[in-house]
């Protein structure tokens, strides 16, 4: 059984083998395209996250700790939705510029003619290679809205199964979900780099931003 102290361990090899891949792909193309720029932005936000992961990770605070996990899963909407968009002709130098330098949403696209790039719509692909992605998604999301977990949250059973409300930073009832939220924090964190060899191997690289010199 995974302890914290491996899911940590877990978490810090993930990180290794981002800053190696990153290597790589430095190695490979030297010259840095825009590819290799949407490559370190999305491994370096991936790894922000699993970086605060790790220092709250003994907090039990589960509300934080499963929104984190949100927004590992919200790098997976932006690698397929790049994926879907290279697939569909659109140029990946200018898209980079149109989301990271004019803050445009990839919602805002449209592929196939008709589909706006909603995470809805991305979700739904994902899911179909992706066994319970969507399911993932749909109950993460519910730590980041105000939903079921919200009162779940500020209650207490106790022995006498009454039912105790109280506003506390007191998570240690939840150490058994904290455990169980560890290794899926894991999983999600190592799937980003396979998400990016799979689906970013053959789009286009996109403008070079460094020359011979």
């Amino acid at each position: 059984m995974d302890t914290k102290k491996q899911i940590l361990e877990n978490l810090n090899d993930v990180e290794e083998k981002y800053k190696l891949h990153m290597l790589k792909v430095i190695e490979k193309y030297p010259k840095i395209h825009t590819k290799t720029l949407m490559i370190n932005t999305v491994l370096q936000r991936s790894l922000s996250i699993i970086d605060a992961y790790m220092k709250i990770f003994y907090s039990n605070n589960i509300l934080v700790l499963n929104s984190l996990i949100r927004m590992q899963l919200d790098n997976y909407i932006f690698i397929y939705g790049i994926y879907l968009l290279n697939n569909d002709g659109y140029d990946v130098s200018k898209v980079y510029k149109e989301i990271f330098q004019a803050n445009k949403k990839l919602s805002e696209y449209t592929v196939n003619k008709r589909e706006k790039l909603y995470d809805t719509y991305i979700v739904g692909k994902i899911n179909k290679e992706i066994t319970n992605f969507k399911g993932l998604y749909d109950f993460c999301c519910r730590f980041i809205h105000y939903s079921d977990t919200a009162s779940f949250l500020t209650m207490n059973t106790k022995e006498d199964f009454s039912i105790e409300f109280n506003l506390s930073t007191d998570y240690k009832r939840f150490r058994c979900q904290n455990i169980i939220n560890g290794r899926s924090f894991v999983e999600v964190s190592k799937l980003i780099l396979i998400m990016i060899t799979k689906y970013w191997r053959n789009i286009d690289k996109g403008n070079t931003l460094l020359n011979d010199n």
